[in-house]
């Protein structure tokens, strides 16, 4: 079973930058050396003029021309170009154009997600007591990223140092902090704190007309983060920032009536919203605008219109790029919305796969399997895409491997390495709610393959199979019970049965209707 390919290709949650860049232009101006409003400073200044400067060498006009670009203020937005003029600026001292440029490198903004450029420029802004930077600096040393040593004790130092100097996202990554008890002592209620600390931050500022705080604010709503949980508050604070033509605002509303959480679901409000979103040169509002109209097959061609604009204008982040070649690739191999080409295919499965898309990595591992796409069939090259795939937590990918191993295709046989493989994958099933992976390794337990046999964690893990959706572990753990024997074994082997029949598993259904099952007694 491919569990991963029945995953939603694009992330569903709200833009991962939304928050960051919120907390950034969020910083109270006292402690800032500018004002972030490049509206207001065009108006006094026109852009040619602007870039004259900037290209005369001037250091602020660089960091004004980088974020015209970056937020398409006046000119088509361009990553590319905001990169090179924050670096022009960044390498003159610019603290701000260092943060901007350290975030696009930590996010895969309009460039390949680096940790250690992010690192490097974070470290610059942060010596010249840049808040963000600070605060995304002790991120940085409380996951042990971009090379660093993991120091949870060093990166509550930079949060504190940060909060004290503004810093609106050290106030997360405190609250985060004392809610795992990681670097400081475990306090729910200092948890609390310091996320109502930061609501009552946005809320001030939403309640002032901010059309961004107010989209945040609905999200704070909505995940109950430092306020009580309340999809009615949600929706009004989307709404508020919706009427202000705000496109995260607009996006989130949509996204609200598409899963009909506040509000009574309707397709054509969802439509209406992700469309007012997108054509604004929103890239996610494109992705889910795109998704929706493929999963329902109403515009199949608007999709791949929206697809095609986020892939040619490459102004998102990398992971969003990737899914979005992805799942053109996939029309482009059905030939949903645009005629089919496995040519076509194979390009953006192929470009996909080198942004680190997993699926896509997973889909050339099959298509070089099978000699699919108008590949030669290449075993060795299945394994090495399955092998990208598996790292990045492709769990299907990894059955495979353990299946390779186990039945010595392609690499000598190990039933030790089968094992090692086949834990990886179910792990990751655990996590995410699907039982084939795991169903898998409790047959490894039973059989001892690879592994000491142990049939309290082949029940164990049969038992997570069936509660995760794989109904053959509750078949199995029937057909376990059921051979232990004894009154109680056989009050749960019936059970399980039952849930087995529950589940539609053709084993347990063969059995009931060929009259072959001696407790059917016990299910009624």
């Amino acid at each position: 079973m491919d569990n991963d390919s029945s995953q939603n290709d694009f992330l569903s949650d709200q833009d991962p930058s939304f928050e960051e860049s919120y907390d950034l232009i969020s910083v109270p101006k006292e402690h800032l050396d500018i004002v972030f409003s490049q509206k207001s400073f065009i108006k006094h200044l026109d852009f040619s003029t602007l870039k004259e400067q900037a290209d005369q060498g001037e250091a602020e006009a660089q960091f004004r021309v980088a974020e015209c670009y970056r937020n398409g203020e006046n000119i088509q937005r361009s990553y590319p170009s905001a990169i090179l003029y924050y670096k022009l600026a960044a390498d003159q001292g610019h603290r701000y154009a260092q943060y901007f440029l350290a975030d696009l490198y930590d996010y895969g903004l309009g460039v390949k997600q680096d940790f250690v450029q992010a690192l490097y420029y974070y470290k610059l802004a942060a010596e010249k007591n840049c808040p963000e930077s600070l605060a995304k600096l002790g991120k940085f040393y409380y996951e042990g990223k971009g090379g660093v040593e993991r120091s949870p004790e060093k990166a509550i130092d930079y949060y504190q140092t940060a909060e004290h100097l503004g810093s609106i996202a050290a106030l997360d990554y405190l609250a985060d902090a004392y809610e795992q008890g990681i670097g400081v002592e475990k306090s729910e209620e200092r948890a609390w704190y310091y996320r109502e600390k930061k609501f009552q931050c946005v809320k001030m500022q939403a309640d002032e007309g901010d059309a961004c705080a107010q989209a945040l604010l609905g999200s704070y709503y909505q995940k109950g983060n430092g306020v009580e949980k309340s999809m009615e508050s949600a929706v009004h604070y989307y709404q508020l920032s919706a009427d202000q033509n705000y496109s995260k605002g607009l996006f989130k509303l949509g996204e609200c009536y598409a899963e009909g959480r506040g509000v009574q679901r309707s397709s054509e409000k969802t439509i209406h919203y992700y469309s007012l979103a997108a054509d604004q040169g929103y890239p996610l509002a494109q992705a889910m605008l795109a998704k929706y109209l493929l999963e329902n097959k109403i515009n199949e061609e608007q999709a791949v219109h929206y697809l095609k604009l986020i892939v040619q204008n490459r102004q998102c982040y990398f992971w969003l790029l990737a899914s979005c070649e992805y799942n053109l690739a996939k029309c482009f191999e059905k030939g949903t919305g645009i005629r089919q080409s496995a040519k076509n295919a194979l390009y953006y499965y192929t470009i996909s796969a080198e942004n680190g898309q997993k699926l896509a990595q997973k889909r050339l591992g099959d298509a070089y399997w099978k000699g699919e796409l108008g590949l030669k069939k290449s075993p060795e090259r299945a394994v090495e895409y399955y092998l990208l795939a598996g790292n990045q937590g492709c769990s299907c990918s990894l059955e495979i491997i353990g299946d390779c191993y186990a039945l010595g295709k392609v690499v000598k046989q190990s039933y030790e390495k089968a094992f090692y493989y086949y834990k990886l994958a179910a792990e990751i099933d655990i996590k995410k709610g699907h039982g084939a992976s795991i169903y898998v390794l409790a047959r490894c337990f039973e059989y001892g393959v690879g592994t000491e046999k142990s049939l309290e964690k082949a029940l164990q893990y049969y038992r997570f199979a069936g509660e995760n959706g794989f109904s053959r572990g509750y078949y199995k753990l029937w057909r376990l019970y059921k051979e232990m024997g004894g009154e109680e074994n056989a009050r749960k082997a019936a059970a399980y049965f039952n849930l087995a029949v529950k589940g539609n598993d053709p084993y347990a259904l063969y059995e009931l209707q060929g009259g072959v099952c001696d407790l059917i007694d016990f299910i009624i």
